[in-house]
This record gives C-alpha cells, sequence and structure tokens, in this order.
C-alpha cells in the first residue's frame, strides 16, 4: 500500500505587482502582438506630476489628471486613422514616471510652429496605455506607441511596442525611421527624450 504525505508544500509568494518596479536592466517583455483593446472610458492613474514643458502647454479637456497639466482628448483635433500599411515592432524603452505623465498628458498644438498632436488612450486594468501620434497640420497618424504603466508603484514604463504608417504617405518608413520619428515628436511636442538604443 502507497503511503501519502498529508504535508502539503509551502505556499507560493506572490508579488503585489508585476511591473511594481522598472529598472533599466530588466528584461524585455515578451509579446506576441502589442495591440491593445479600446477603452471607452478611461482611468486617471496618480502618476507623479512632471516638471513643467517649456515654450508648450497642453489644451484642457475633459479628461484630467492629479497634475496641473490637462490631458488632451481624442476629439480635440481633427485626426485621420491609420491607413492599411501599417507595421508593427517591438520596442524595449524604460520610461520615467515624468515621461508616463507627458506621454499620458499629450499635447496640442496651439501655434503654426507645432507639429505633433499627441493623445492617450488608457490605461486599463493592466496599466496597458496607447499613444498616438499626428502631424497637426494634416491630421495623419504617423505612429501609435504601446506602454505598460505601472498603477501601483511609482509610476514608471515601459514602451513595448511601436505601430507606424508604412505606407505612401510617409514615404515607406521603416522601424527606424518610425522610431527616431516618435522620438523626434517626443522631443518637439512633449519635451522629453526617450531613453534606450540609438540609430
Amino acid at each position: 500500500m502507497l503511503a501519502i504525505d498529508s504535508t502539503q508544500p509551502p505556499p507560493l509568494s506572490r508579488k503585489a505587482s508585476i511591473f511594481r518596479r522598472f529598472t533599466r536592466r530588466e528584461r524585455p517583455l515578451e509579446i506576441s502582438s502589442p495591440i491593445i483593446a479600446e477603452v471607452n472610458e478611461p482611468r486617471s492613474p496618480q502618476i507623479p506630476q512632471s516638471p513643467p514643458r517649456s515654450n508648450h502647454s497642453s489644451r484642457p479637456s475633459t479628461d484630467t489628471t492629479s497634475s496641473t497639466h490637462s490631458r488632451v482628448s481624442r476629439n480635440a483635433h481633427a485626426t485621420s486613422p491609420f491607413p492599411h500599411n501599417t507595421r508593427i515592432g517591438a520596442w524595449d524603452l524604460f520610461l520615467p514616471p515624468s515621461q508616463v505623465h507627458a506621454l499620458y498628458t499629450g499635447f496640442y498644438p496651439e501655434s503654426i510652429a507645432d507639429q505633433w498632436f499627441v493623445f492617450s488612450e488608457g490605461p486599463d486594468v493592466n496599466g496597458k496605455l496607447k499613444v498616438h501620434f499626428h502631424r497637426a497640420w494634416t491630421g495623419l497618424k504617423v505612429a501609435e506607441l504601446f506602454v505598460v504603466m505601472d498603477l501601483k508603484g511609482e509610476g514608471a514604463g515601459k514602451v513595448v511596442g511601436i505601430k507606424w504608417d508604412g505606407g505612401e504617405q510617409t514615404s515607406w518608413m521603416v522601424e527606424e525611421q518610425a522610431k527616431r520619428t516618435v522620438r523626434g515628436g517626443c522631443k518637439e511636442a512633449l519635451g522629453i527624450e526617450l531613453e534606450g538604443e540609438e540609430f
């Protein structure tokens, strides 16, 4: 007769949040497709306030955060959707809380010199945030960033993917050009410099 061991193994310990503290040394997230579902009514996470942007401000909208900057609404500016020639690529970039806040808040073009309209959707319950980059003059959608943000920790995050227009309107832009364009848009419109690999 077999003896049955009645002792049970100790319970496994679980972390409160798998994204509690991002570090630059952390392995990239493995995702099959960084497509984030649309969220009808996005939550307003408690994201630390970023320093004020120089020479730029966001237009007030109905969505607000706890900071002094209002979140830019999707309907604040005329836009066009992605065409059918979109491409998706992985991107692994650490984002400190101030950069997550800038991406979350977005940017509304207020003068003819402003070249970008940037807004975000989300985050969902898992901290997935989608950031849309449109040309200010034409409303042409150039790219989307897929960000996973820490809703329970210090407000850091990661860029995990990028989707861009790889068609005729963007001169058949390839992945490296799309990442360079988004970096430029972040610097010009949001006043932030994305970390990570250079091209």
